[in-house]
């Protein structure tokens, strides 16, 4: 039995002045989802594109993969570094590498007991704002090839992260 959640997700700062907003700077626009599903992962592993700025728990450890493509855009952070280094085995590498210049996306992904969770910027590869644009037909040709990209970006991502998770003894 599997679950999926999916949704485009905003969060921003917003500046006030004198009872007003004065400003707004987004943090995140992007698409967030999650799978929830029974797997033998004990521990977290967390896969970041924020390249040493991902702020680790203090029980979560940096892991070195040694596959130089790999590190120059993910960090690796986890609770058990046998389990990450099982996870994150070649084929998963190749793939992951292989969508995220497909669509030119760059996810991150959070793996902890039974629940993979990933988000990216719609900022990458696939969209230049947000899903729902307003004024936009939602059968716009455009529209529609926007959305059916990021329905194969997320549905091509969470078979790659099934497959590594299923992998883990």
């Amino acid at each position: 039995n599997v679950k999926f959640s999916f949704g485009e997700l905003e969060t921003s700062r917003v500046k006030t002045s004198g009872g007003r907003i004065s400003g707004r700077t987004i943090l995140f626009q992007g698409i967030f989802a999650n799978l929830n599903y029974a797997s033998n992962v004990k521990g977290r592993i967390v896969v970041s594109n924020f390249l040493d700025k991902y702020k680790k728990k203090d029980n979560e450890y940096k892991i070195e993969i040694g596959n130089d493509d790999f590190e120059k855009r993910f960090d690796v952070y986890s609770t058990d570094e046998f389990e990450a280094r099982n996870f994150i085995n070649m084929n998963f590498i190749n793939e992951l590498l292989r969508i995220c210049d497909e669509y030119g996306v760059s996810p991150d992904v959070i793996i902890e007991p039974n629940n993979i969770f990933f988000r990216f910027n719609m900022g990458d590869g696939l969209s230049t704002g947000t899903l729902f644009e307003p004024g936009r037909k939602p059968m716009d040709r455009e529209q529609l090839a926007r959305y059916y990209n990021i329905i194969k970006f997320t549905n091509d991502l969470m078979i790659v992260l099934k497959n590594a998770v299923d992998a883990i003894i």
